[in-house]
């Protein structure tokens, strides 16, 4: 194989061979070149890919600090920003399944996106519950003010009259009903459920007595008493209707922040296996480079050894046949079968 690689180049002009070995230094430069280049856009793909996943987790954040804004202000601005956090969130993921390979990170951004589905049902109960709810507390004040304006008239009436008994009953009812706001608001501004049993309990009482009050006042009074104990009884079902608003509310409430636990969760599992990817490939990248390298300094060592001895030999053979000619020496003949100009 070398005698005939060294007899084809041995044809070669001087000028091709130096063409050669130079050409073959710069293609080795260039092979050297690629892939380093090659490695470190991996690497940078990789670092933008954490990057991006690193953009979601915060998303992710956002979300959770929007949600428990908009509960605490009890939805008075509405779900516009957790809404939009949440399709944010979902194109953020899409895209982010597009740009991962490994079967087992994009299984884990499918599980991402489920879980932003699941998110943002439970908020839309919550956004419903909300409404509710807050719907129940305008009832509950418009109810308990005109329970307490009829009983007002009532106790009004009474006041001009001469039954010391029947006004004390009147006055007795007007305390049952503000022990039942007292016992309402504060089931409904603490929203604990341990203080609905005694609100109920107070509106209860309050409809027994206005129960009993008819028999004991005047017929005028009845038209009034039967508004109050209408609106006493709206004053009960207002209060169902937040407890059952505020179960809603709780159970999206909790289903969310299981969620909003999933995908922070796969957004670290994530992190930590395309991190594990990225040092894959810059350890890979930068084996490619060394194994790239030695054979750049083989290649260029083996090159510049063959041409080097295409040039040098001749070179020698012809300085000898010179110094034996200067010595009178005209013995030896030198037959030279190449076609370069050494020939």
């Amino acid at each position: 194989m070398y005698r005939w690689l060294a007899e084809n180049l041995g044809n070669v002009s001087v000028k091709r061979k130096l063409g050669i070995g130079f050409g073959l230094v710069l293609l080795l430069t260039l092979l050297i070149t690629f892939t380093g280049w090659t490695g470190m856009g991996g690497i940078i793909s990789r670092g933008d890919k954490l990057g991006f996943i690193s953009s979601l987790n915060e998303l992710t954040k956002d979300l959770r600090l929007a949600r428990l804004d908009y509960e605490a202000r009890r939805g008075e601005q509405g779900p516009g920003a957790v809404n939009e956090l949440l399709a944010k969130l979902a194109s953020g993921l899409q895209t982010a399944r597009g740009l991962i390979e490994q079967p087992s990170d994009a299984a884990m951004v499918d599980q991402q996106l489920a879980a932003v589905a699941e998110y943002k049902r439970a908020f839309a109960d919550m956004t419903q519950a909300t409404v509710q709810r807050e719907d129940a507390r305008s009832k509950l004040g418009a109810s308990a003010d005109n329970a307490v304006a009829k009983v007002s008239e009532v106790e009004k009436s009474m006041l001009q009259g001469d039954s010391v008994a029947q006004f004390n009953s009147v006055i007795e009812l007007s305390k049952l009903l503000q022990q039942a706001r007292y016992q309402v608001r504060g089931y409904t501004y603490s929203g604990k459920a341990e203080a609905e049993q005694p609100a109920l309990d107070a509106i209860d009482n309050a409809l027994k007595n206005l129960d009993s009050l008819p028999a004991k006042l005047p017929e005028q009074h009845i038209a009034n008493l039967q508004q109050a104990t209408d609106s006493i009884k709206a004053y009960r079902a207002a209060v169902a209707q937040f407890r059952d608003s505020q179960v809603n509310n709780a159970k999206a409430g909790a289903t969310m922040t299981a969620q909003g636990d999933i995908l922070l969760d796969l957004s670290k599992k994530l992190t930590e296996s395309q991190t594990v990817v990225r040092d894959t490939d810059a350890a890979h990248a930068k084996n490619m480079l060394i194994i790239a390298t030695l054979l750049a300094v083989a290649f260029g060592l083996l090159a510049a050894w063959a041409i080097t001895r295409q040039i040098i030999i001749p070179l020698n053979q012809t300085l000898k046949v010179a110094e034996r000619v200067a010595a009178g020496d005209l013995t030896h003949n030198l037959v030279s079968q190449r076609r370069d100009e050494l020939g």
